[in-house]
């Protein structure tokens, strides 16, 4: 029997895995995104800016904090396409 590896190596999330604040935080974010979405069968259309500057008005953090929790909840499957 052989064990087969993926290509893609899983330790990417432990140089870059969220801190429990920010999955928390992500989580609050990412079901607020399901429910804005819900008519539009889970597409969003709104620039980049624009989606940052909300983000860090609903998470109360920096806009550049509000990036990189966005980044990651698209390194982690949260999000499909920015």
């Amino acid at each position: 029997m052989r064990a087969v590896t993926k290509k893609e190596s899983p330790t990417k999330f432990l140089f870059n895995a969220m801190t429990s604040e920010e999955y928390e935080r992500a989580k609050r974010l990412h079901q607020f995104l399901k429910n804005i979405t819900k008519g539009s069968h889970g597409y969003l259309r709104i620039e980049w800016e624009e989606l940052i500057d909300m983000s860090s008005g609903f998470l109360k953090t920096t806009p550049y904090d509000a990036y990189r929790i966005l980044m990651k909840m698209k390194e982690y499957g949260w999000i499909k396409e920015i």
